[in-house]
């Protein structure tokens, strides 16, 4: 009668415990319509069916009771199918993700049991002066849990699928775990100690999982945005290159141009020459105003957003000491040079004011460190995220506001960092970098 009456504490206290920790870590993943309903439906579902299936095995088989071992493999593996199903009924979300999703709530559940266990060995649950400790216990794990990982394994509101090949692997830890808690109650009266270190070996398993998932989200995380930046600075060397080219044809052109106009100073019809010497100049001035600030890299950049600014009558003033960027890789200056120029260049481009449409340039020195400073007018509510402003391109969502971190992330290559200032209709970008002293020889 003692071992029907845990027994029936268990499988009445199993289902509150195991839809709890469903509930924390599936509430951050995406709903599906009527969530509440589904949730409820889930439960009542649950209760019925342990309900059924004990009192059903009780009946039927009246030894059942007393073969623990059964009794605890069997509602702990018909839990997690049924925690596995209802994922999917519940929330919105990939097969795979279920699987986590139960593998996840599970692995709480079972630590607070252990956790309990631990502290009331073969204690009946519901009994008694126990509640408090029982519930006590249980808001202890589940909160800690709730915080360090339901909340921050989701990515917008979905598991990554990429931790796929943590699904397989934290699913047999789980099933080697239960069957070692099952095993756990053998040992309960004939050797505490025993029992007290298998329940220990589970928490630390259940723990570990979770953790894993977390540091391997982090991974995949910088290893995303690490795959972004490469594939950016492959692009914007590409660009550099195009446009080194494209400056070198200039110049040649430029060269072209003045003999042409010196020629046409001879054309005997003084207003045919006057007018055709008008325009060949005009030219000229356009392509061969080739900035000089003793970084080739740097000429190159501001040349061409130079020809931009003259064409969307921008106008783009610079004050640049190139020299003190000679320790920086080419890829490098056009990352933070060419995306600073592109965002300004996009702003200011907005503005129908000619006055408002400007934008400075400063670089400059600072004892060991090196200043990149961009300004900027801008029109609108600036949207933040992550401490910058997000992108207005809608081109390329992949990219979104990918700029400003190529920059930041450029920055702390060489131990710098990023700031960005937006107030009174005014646009600040500053980028601060070590130089030759502070370049990490690594990166």
């Amino acid at each position: 009668m003692n071992d029907l009456r845990m027994l029936s504490s268990i499988f009445l206290g199993f289902p509150a415990e195991i839809f709890l920790a469903m509930l924390i870590f599936g509430q951050p993943l995406e709903k599906r319509r009527g969530s509440v309903l589904r949730f409820l439906a889930g439960a009542g579902g649950l209760v019925v069916l342990y309900g059924g299936v004990f009192y059903g095995l009780v009946l039927l088989v009246p030894s059942f009771t007393e073969n623990r071992l059964m009794v605890s493999l069997i509602y702990s593996f018909l839990g997690y199918l049924y925690m596995l199903a209802f994922g999917r009924f519940w929330r919105n979300i990939s097969p795979q993700e279920a699987v986590q999703l139960a593998t996840n709530a599970y692995l709480t559940q079972h630590f607070a049991y252990c956790m309990y266990a631990l502290v009331e060995p073969g204690a009946d649950r519901l009994s008694g002066g126990r509640v408090f400790v029982y519930l006590l216990i249980y808001a202890a794990v589940y909160l800690w849990f709730g915080l360090a990982f339901a909340r921050r394994l989701p990515e917008q509101r979905h598991y990554d699928t990429r931790t796929g090949m943590m699904v397989s692997s934290s699913f047999s830890v789980l099933v080697f775990s239960l069957v070692l808690s099952a095993f756990a109650q053998l040992f309960q009266g004939e050797s505490v100690p025993l029992y007290r270190i298998c329940q220990l070996y589970s928490m630390g398993v259940s723990l570990y999982i979770l953790w894993v998932q977390l540091l391997q989200k982090r991974r995949l995380a910088l290893a995303q945005e690490l795959d972004m930046q490469q594939e950016l600075f492959r692009k914007y060397k590409e660009q550099y290159e195009m446009t080194a080219e494209n400056k070198e044809i200039i110049n040649r052109k430029c060269h072209d141009l003045k003999h042409q106009v010196a020629a046409l100073r001879h054309i005997s019809d003084e207003q045919s020459r006057q007018e055709h010497i008008r325009e060949l100049e005009k030219a000229v001035m356009i392509y061969d105003s080739v900035v000089e600030t003793g970084n080739e890299v740097l000429d190159t950049i501001l040349t061409e957003k130079s020809l931009i600014c003259e064409g969307r009558n921008i106008q783009l003033t610079a004050v640049a000491d190139g020299a003190a960027l000679a320790f920086m890789d080419a890829v490098d200056i056009y990352t933070i040079f060419g995306n600073a120029l592109d965002n300004a260049i996009e702003s200011v481009s907005r503005l129908e004011d000619p006055e408002m449409r400007t934008i400075s340039l400063v670089v400059a020195r600072r004892g060991e460190m090196v200043m990149i400073q961009t300004e900027n007018f801008y029109e609108g509510d600036r949207n933040w995220s992550g401490g910058t402003p997000a992108t207005t391109k809608s081109e390329e969502p992949g990219y979104h506001g990918f700029g400003l971190k190529s920059i930041r992330y450029t920055a702390e290559k060489y131990q710098g960092f990023l700031t960005v200032e937006a107030e009174n209709s005014v646009f600040l970008m500053r980028v601060v970098v070590q130089g030759q002293k502070g370049k990490n020889p690594t990166a």
